[in-house]
């Protein structure tokens, strides 16, 4: 039940995926509190209650992290990032982590651990080792599943950002509205600005009259979502010390 816990790309029964989801939950509350303790000391002027309710707070944000890098890590591992259904399934995890923490948030990742492990289109058996995408693909495949992991990445800590900014939203379905609406304005400002030095690069490679490099290409574009998110986060947590 509690076998090869690090084994992402193994494929589990209903029993196994239970006590993954177990693991990782009772994994998920130390490194929480262990987080949580070093963002949010324990201050003498506060009451335990209050003390607590920070080191939560801190936890949660994690516990959402958390919960959606483990639910990408077994699509990577199993090969299914090119899977749409999955890759929504894997962003529920973020969702589920917002509404309940990694009690809900770990059920997404513990029911990707039950679907098949696949080589192209060859289903996989759990024993075997999993082959590296990168050297086994060469039809542009891989790059694709890269850039839909990145666009669900990028889609992820959106949603973390409008999480922590705590705005208020109106009732009915104007909330659902007004969330997307701060959800796709950070998402799609970042995406927007992620593709100018990978078009500047790709410009580069016809004007040299050599094939563009789509790894390279890909690289430039997640190391440009990095920079961006780095500036906004920054920029937003400056202005809450000023």
């Amino acid at each position: 039940m509690f076998n090869n816990l690090f084994v992402l790309e193994k494929e589990r029964t209903g029993k196994e995926a239970f006590g993954f989801y177990l693991g990782y939950l009772l994994l998920l509350l130390l490194l929480s509190a262990f987080i949580g303790f070093f963002v949010f000391p324990p201050n003498p002027s506060l009451s335990l209650v209050e003390n607590l309710e920070k080191f939560a707070e801190a936890g949660g944000y994690f516990g959402i992290i958390f919960s959606l890098v483990l639910s990408f890590a077994v699509l990577f591992k199993k090969e299914k990032l090119q899977n749409f259904r999955l890759v929504i399934i894997a962003l529920l995890s973020g969702v589920g982590a917002i509404i309940l923490g990694g009690i809900l948030g770990l059920v997404p990742a513990a029911y990707l651990t039950t679907i098949p492990t696949e080589v192209g289109n060859k289903t996989k058996h759990p024993q075997e080792k999993l082959t590296n995408v990168l050297t086994t693909k060469n039809n542009g495949t891989s790059i694709k599943e890269r850039y839909i992991g990145l666009l669900g990445i990028n889609l992820i800590v959106s949603m973390l950002f409008v999480s922590i900014q705590g705005n208020a939203y109106p009732s009915g379905l104007n909330a659902v509205v007004t969330w997307l609406a701060y959800v796709l304005a950070p998402f799609a400002m970042v995406i927007g600005s992620s593709l100018i030095l990978p078009f500047v690069a790709y410009c580069v490679f016809l004007l040299l009259n050599k094939p563009p490099n789509k790894t390279l290409i890909f690289y430039i574009c997640a190391a440009s979502s990095l920079v961006f998110w780095i500036v906004i986060f920054g920029g937003y947590f400056f202005g809450l010390q000023n």
